[in-house]
């Protein structure tokens, strides 16, 4: 089944070019968790001068906006279990990526060496393998983020449209049908529909979902990789600036970035399934960031 749904794969390698571990960091709005205000994918990364920022957990998007689920971070447990029925992603100190079925305690979670935590919604692939779609139960199309991890150890994220006449959006079947076709041997579906963001170098590569495109949505944490921009990197970010039609100009300009040691992201337009090949197949220039 194709998905006919616009996609990008970043493609974060394990370790940089001095051997160095390119860690996956855990940061919260504003950096206080549950600080009453949200915040956009691209404000955060602004802050931090981080290479790569991606929307993480659920949160109670119609109420207290609050944050759901364990949250762990940098060791240190900051919410318990909210007796709901998604997986939590525990992150090690090795970049390991693991879920952790509902009834986990965060103490649990933590004495695994799982120092820190997301609470998106359920695994899609484990040891090299669909999980059971009991496990999900969902077979509906939307915008998406989900987080994946190669044998090697690099992670991958995959970013996918919807809600749009253009792009429906993907169903767990064809995030795994795709991820599976990249050698994925974990994956795990984070928070989506109009929560999703990924920013790399100070591009927003999807399109907002809210106010016909307009708005980026605030959300209440990221999973990011923090490394220094230098001023060549960072002088894109002003006509990202200008909103909406940043993020067109910002398409063109992907092309132009030429770092391509670290973090890589490539576009896929309208997937098809017809092949692994054709899964694979880019149809845009290659985002390549550090």
């Amino acid at each position: 089944v194709e998905s006919a749904t616009d996609y990008y794969i970043t493609h974060v390698p394990k370790f940089d070019k001095k051997g160095n571990i390119i860690r996956l960091k855990h940061g919260y709005q504003n950096d206080l968790m549950n600080s009453g205000n949200g915040e956009t994918a691209r404000s955060f990364a602004a802050r931090h001068t981080a290479s790569l920022v991606a929307n993480a957990s659920r949160w109670d998007i119609n109420g207290s906006g609050l944050i759901r689920g364990i949250q762990i971070q940098d060791g240190v447990i900051l919410q318990g279990a909210d007796g709901g029925t998604a997986y939590t992603l525990g992150i090690n100190a090795e970049n390991v990526l693991k879920a952790f079925p509902p009834s986990t305690t965060a103490q649990a979670i933590l004495d695994e060496g799982f120092v820190n935590t997301v609470s998106g919604f359920y695994p899609m692939i484990q040891g090299g393998v669909a999980v059971d779609p009991a496990i999900y139960n969902n077979t509906a199309k939307e915008p998406r983020q989900a987080i994946a991890q190669l044998s090697n150890g690099d992670i991958l994220f995959l970013t996918c449209a919807g809600r749009t006449s253009e792009n429906a959006g993907m169903s767990y079947l064809d995030m795994i049908r795709i991820l599976l076709a990249r050698g994925a041997t974990f994956a795990y579906n984070l928070d989506g529909g109009g929560s999703t963001s990924m920013n790399v170098r100070g591009i927003t590569l999807n399109d907002a979902v809210d106010d016909k495109g307009y708005t980026e949505r605030p959300v209440t944490d990221f999973l990011y990789i923090d490394s220094p921009a230098t001023f060549k990197q960072r002088i894109k970010s002003i006509p990202v600036d200008l909103g909406h039609m940043g993020k067109r100009i910002s398409d063109l300009a992907a092309g132009y970035i030429a770092n391509k040691d670290l973090i890589n992201t490539t576009k896929t337009t309208a997937d098809s399934a017809k092949s692994t090949a054709d899964a694979n197949k880019i149809k845009a220039d290659s985002l390549d960031a550090r």
